[in-house]
């Protein structure tokens, strides 16, 4: 479940809306929302599912997807829902209930990732293009070619791809970040990554810059292991031993929130490596003192750091461990742009997407 659906939830049940959640196994969000994202819900919606809870395992693989889509159309079946918000994909919905309900669907990645220019052509390990051609023939029988009821894209970036991609034009609602559930603590030489373990976060170019780096700093990968993407967790322990980095190199998989909170406190740098569609983790760790270095060909680029005004960018490993040597040797220049980190961090509050969001999915015109 992502932080931006436990928001939305959140602030729908306190607008006291009722609220019922389809997902692929049976789950306890007010235990899971407390414990991932510090969010303690008013009460426990109605859970429609396909697997029971122990058996979390199977809602990682290829399938995943049409899981969520069986577990969606029970609970459309069984509430007759006057709104229907689906995050990430267009949902076939049957006609009857499409003319009857309002839909809402949230783009968070807007087209696949093969479409995007940066990733065109990318040599991909087999296991990742054998994932992807059978993930995307499921998606093929359960998603509409065009997206329905009321399409929302999560930035501008992601926006501006589906345009050149479709040709149309998406209104924009920028994810939520919870700034003030984040601080800085005393800092280390230490610097954060965050997000799912993926190829496409290409956490090996932070792994070879702190190699590279003349100050030794010590870097913590902060996420959530995707089963059907293992092999590439694998693959990173196997860099860092290659390296004889193992001091220095740390990972970090499926931390609570209090880790998590914990660590950024600490860190002095966070990066973003690889292709994002907007970065609600860069945020966090902005919000926590972090002074940001993006990957110059993605989304955080344009849309957070805004061409190096409030941080980094970075095209090249070398040009990576140059920037970290910069900051962490010079401790006017890293103070001067950890301000600058939070202060832009508080202009994705999740008040805003919370305001935004909830009106869209209530308001029924």
């Amino acid at each position: 479940m992502e932080h931006d659906n436990a928001i939305l939830i959140d602030e729908l049940m306190k607008r006291g809306a009722e609220v019922s959640v389809a997902t692929v196994c049976s789950i306890n969000l007010v235990g899971l929302f407390k414990r991932y994202f510090g969010i303690e819900l008013p009460y426990e919606p109605k859970i429609y599912s396909v697997l029971p809870s122990f058996m979390p395992q199977f809602s990682y693989f290829f399938f995943n997807p049409f899981m969520n889509y069986v577990a969606l159309r029970k609970a459309i079946g069984k509430e007759k829902p006057d709104v229907i918000y689906v995050d990430g994909l267009n949902y076939k919905i049957p006609h009857h209930v499409a003319n009857t309900a309002k839909i809402v669907v949230y783009l968070n990645e807007p087209v696949p990732d093969h479409c995007i220019p940066e990733l065109m052509g990318a040599k991909l390990p087999i296991y990742a293009r054998l994932y992807r051609k059978m993930f995307e023939s499921f998606l093929r029988l359960i998603i509409e070619k065009e997206p329905i009821g009321t399409p929302v894209c999560n930035s501008e970036w992601s926006s501006r791809i589906y345009k050149e991609f479709t040709g149309k034009q998406l209104r924009v609602i920028k994810p939520p970040v919870a700034v003030e559930k984040f601080y800085s603590r005393k800092k280390l030489n230490l610097v954060t990554c965050v997000g799912v373990f993926t190829p496409r976060k290409k956490y090996e170019r932070v792994i070879q810059a702190i190699y590279n780096c003349q100050t030794k700093p010590e870097l913590r990968i902060i996420g959530s292991k995707h089963m059907a993407h293992s092999f590439y967790l694998t693959s990173l322990k196997r860099l860092v031993r290659h390296l004889c980095l193992e001091d220095r190199v740390h990972f970090h998989v499926d931390a609570s929130f209090d880790e998590l909170r914990d660590i950024l406190s600490h860190s002095k740098i966070c990066i973003s490596s690889g292709i994002e569609y907007f970065g609600i983790a860069l945020v966090e760790q902005m919000a926590s003192g972090c002074v940001p270095i993006v990957y110059r060909a993605s989304a955080p680029w344009h849309e957070i750091i805004e061409h190096g005004r409030y941080g980094y960018g970075f095209k090249t490993e070398s040009e990576l461990a140059d920037i970290i040597d910069k900051l962490l040797t010079n401790e006017s220049l890293f103070r001067k742009m950890s301000d600058a980190a939070k202060k832009r961090a508080h202009a994705f509050d999740q008040k805003i997407f919370r305001q935004k969001m909830a009106n869209l999915i209530l308001t029924r015109c």
